[in-house]
């Protein structure tokens, strides 16, 4: 039986809103549809993507590091006031014994296997683009985006945080589709990782909007407000 700790379920509590998808695809996403245009329409050179390489990497692991600080004020302003505060899922320090909100066992320690399995998830999608870097040919974002739907399909059954098989299907399909409209051949090496970022922040987007939909912001009573 899956352990249904306090940690895990603060763990689960991140993701209850979408904005980590948000963040984590708008930033792959915007990344990608910048690198297609700069080399489509401003011809960069391959000492250009080199250096674009290089800031993407930077960006995911900007990302990776410091994701709680750019998510947790957007939390603040939407989540919090509709459901409350948790914790965010905490990284085992020294402290034998942390206490976590909702936590009423000391020894239990927090368990954050799903924020780290999304972390190496999202990676994965961020290298949709190196993947595909040297494949040029028209059907190379539908084999890049097909081959990543396959590897998190063969490990969804793990526990932890996992993606449905409709929303893998939708990402196969989207490289798909891409290599139907047979854009220009400089930037494709580009497209893959943009069907990554665009589908995982449509996941943030639609757990957000279902969200927003089951936990209406409630305001005070107007005997309170003029208080």
């Amino acid at each position: 039986m899956e352990n249904d700790s306090a940690g895990k379920r603060a763990a689960d509590y991140w993701f209850i809103d979408g904005i980590p998808e948000l963040v984590y695809g708008a930033a792959i996403g915007l990344w990608s549809i910048a690198g297609f245009v700069w080399k489509v329409y401003f011809h960069a050179t391959d000492a250009m993507m080199i250096i674009l390489m290089i800031a993407g990497t930077a960006l995911l692991l900007a990302m990776i590091l410091w994701d709680r600080r750019i998510i947790e004020p957007i939390k603040a302003r939407i989540t919090y006031p509709r459901t409350g505060y948790v914790q965010a899922p905490a990284i085992v320090d020294s402290n034998p014994n942390p206490l976590i909100t909702l936590n009423l066992n000391p020894l239990e320690q927090p368990r954050n296997e799903n924020v780290t399995l999304f972390r190496s998830q999202v990676v994965l999608l961020m290298q949709t683009f190196f993947l595909s870097f040297n494949l040029r040919s028209r059907w190379s974002p539908a084999l890049v985006t097909s081959f990543v739907a396959l590897l998190f399909l063969i490990f969804r059954r793990r526990p932890y945080y996992r993606f449905s098989t409709i929303s893998l299907i939708v990402l196969a399909l989207m490289g798909v589709g891409i290599a139907i409209a047979n854009p220009p051949e400089p930037g494709r090496r580009f497209l893959a990782s943009a069907c990554s970022g665009i589908w995982l922040a449509g996941i943030g987007l639609i757990k957000l909007i279902r969200y927003l939909r089951a936990n209406p912001l409630l305001r005070p009573p107007a005997s309170e407000v003029h208080a």
